[in-house]
């Protein structure tokens, strides 16, 4: 039930808008990721290219608090139970960026009836909104489960803020920041 409703929090964003772990590790690796993140992009432009799959991450997203207050409603004898299986199927919803060409394609996916399901699949044209942001206009067609419902509707632009190498934020006008790590 709740899995539905981070679909449609994912798939209605980017809707809206454009139309929106690991185990412990040593010190050794510890190090070698800590390099690894110094020497990776963090210019906008370069991570939207870079690429990867990105994890919802609802703590750090404006809706939680409406997600928290749900709870407190729904289950008010453990709201804090309630709020981490929430918080657990909203990490299993993701976002990839994958450069094909020239042009970076967005893909919004997770798990749906047992099998992972693509929402929306689309290129997308980029321009820099400084050197943090990227606003992105679909330029292809729509392809995934929501591919029709978004055919009909504008294109306009979705702003993504790049945190860091690791870390994207989707500015929905009406649910406020997504933020998505990557994985």
């Amino acid at each position: 039930m709740m899995i539905r409703v981070f679909r449609a929090l994912a798939v209605s964003s980017i809707a809206s808008t454009i139309a929106a772990c690991g185990s412990a590790a040593s010190d050794a690796s510890d190090a070698t990721r800590s390099s690894t993140l110094q020497d990776a992009p963090t210019d906008a432009m370069s991570v939207m290219r870079a690429g990867g799959t990105f994890a919802f991450a609802l703590d750090e997203s404006d809706p939680a608090a409406a997600f928290r207050e749900g709870c407190k409603k729904s289950d008010p004898s453990d709201p804090a139970a309630c709020y981490a299986r929430i918080r657990a199927e909203g990490a299993e919803e993701k976002i990839a960026l994958e450069l094909r060409g020239t042009r970076v394609v967005f893909k919004s996916f997770g798990p749906e009836d047992g099998a992972e399901t693509v929402w929306i699949e689309v290129a997308l044209d980029l321009v820099a909104d400084g050197n943090r942001a990227v606003f992105a206009t679909p330029s292809g067609p729509f392809k995934g489960a929501w591919a029709a419902k978004l055919e009909s509707r504008p294109r306009t632009a979705i702003r993504f803020e790049i945190v860091d190498a690791t870390t994207i934020a989707i500015v929905d006008p009406k649910k406020g920041r997504l933020v998505y790590h990557k994985v």
